[in-house]
């Protein structure tokens, strides 16, 4: 039996998983925590103590799980978030919580990858270092070394294929403007950028840190904005800095439907008997929606202007006129593809004035600690120069 290398034991890693045991092939699971779960492990988990060094920065940041900050919940609805074969037990939140999400993955790892099952290989507490093509006739032509986080030892073994199922959230990406190798815990970058403190989003956990402080935060998707929302609870003063103005949709969306009186045939008797009913539907059943039966036209990957414009029409009827009316106010080119991000208190707050909106990217820190926004500069308590 073929042995394939799945290194990841997230949403991906999981399911990959299990479909290669569905094809008659044995997986072997590496994942450094002592859990499943990957990104969806709540940071407080036990599951992210693994032993390292006291000087392994790369471990901190390459590692998926603990990237949930607390009261977190999902921005996709447990209808779509969720496999085809695995349903959520009843009374489950819409939107699960990262407890939830994690107990979820959990559960669907013992159903269909127990421990007691021959026909797969589970390494916890295990961090693959390198892959190796081999350039070998043998059907075992990948090299996979990795550390026991537990004995501090190294290991490697030859598989028949490797899967890398390590998600996009292994590494913080920080402003270009930054040393590539910047890390906020260490030495590197620290002389230059210590004021202000810099972090990032990977490694927020809860608000308190940020308690009467001014806090800067930068970026136009859903972490940033979700954030930013969090962090108004107890600073000071938030800024949100945003790059691009996105549609700032909310988790739940009201659809008007309209019902018109019919004759016995099926035509409409009169245009003024109209009733409008109102369904609120989660965000992701409102997008997802198919317009045509199966199969679909072919996936768009370029957007002509004209299609470009409908999707915002689109976007700005489930916002209605609220995002026009808030300090972000709406995207202004429309002839461009809309960038999304959900949200269902950031508008609110931007209107509230808890947070403050810069339009801008974010270009350099001065020696001050000043932040340089394309033509503009905040002073480190915010405040514009």
């Amino acid at each position: 039996m073929l042995e394939v290398a799945v290194i990841g034991a997230g949403t991906s890693g999981l399911v990959a998983a299990r479909h290669l045991i569905h094809a008659g092939l044995r997986p072997t699971i590496f994942e450094a925590a002592r859990t499943v779960g990957g990104a969806w492990t709540p940071s407080s988990s036990s599951a992210l103590n693994a032993p390292t060094k006291s000087n392994d920065n790369e471990h901190y940041y390459s590692h998926p799980a603990g990237k949930m900050w607390s009261g977190m919940t999902t921005n996709l609805s447990k209808y779509t978030c969720r496999f085809s074969d695995w349903p959520w037990p009843e009374g489950s939140n819409t939107f699960p919580t990262v407890e939830e999400m994690n107990e979820y993955l959990t559960s669907y790892s013992d159903a269909f990858l127990a421990p007691s099952k021959p026909m797969f290989n589970f390494l916890l507490e295990c961090q693959v270092t390198n892959v190796e093509q081999l350039n070998t006739s043998s059907e075992f032509n990948y090299k996979v070394e990795w550390m026991d986080l537990q004995t501090q030892t190294c290991h490697s073994r030859d598989f028949g294929g490797v899967i890398v199922a390590t998600g996009f959230f292994n590494r913080p990406r920080w402003p270009s403007f930054l040393p590539r190798n910047y890390d906020p815990r260490s030495h590197v970058g620290r002389k230059k950028y210590s004021k202000p403190q810099i972090s990032h989003s990977s490694t927020y956990q809860s608000n308190q840190p940020f308690k009467d402080k001014s806090v800067a935060i930068v970026g136009a998707s859903f972490s940033a904005l979700e954030i930013a929302a969090d962090v108004s609870k107890s600073a000071a003063r938030v800024v949100s800095i945003l790059p691009s103005v996105p549609w700032v949709l909310p988790r739940w969306v009201p659809i008007i439907e309209l019902l018109r009186n019919k004759d016995e045939e099926g035509n409409i008797a009169s245009k003024n008997n109209e009733d409008a009913t109102v369904t609120i539907l989660p965000i992701d059943l409102v997008l997802y929606q198919r317009t045509k039966a199966y199969p679909q036209i072919p996936e768009t990957t370029f957007l002509d202007p004209e299609s470009c414009r409908t999707r915002h029409k689109n976007l700005q009827s489930m916002v209605g006129s609220k995002q026009l009316h808030s300090p972000l106010g709406e995207p202004a080119n429309w002839d461009e593809p809309p960038f999304v991000a959900i949200s269902d208190e950031f508008l609110d707050l931007t209107r509230e004035q808890k947070i403050e909106v810069v339009n801008g990217r974010l270009s350099g820190i001065d020696d001050a600690g000043n932040l340089q926004i394309e033509s503009k500069q905040l002073c480190r308590d915010g405040s514009e120069l």
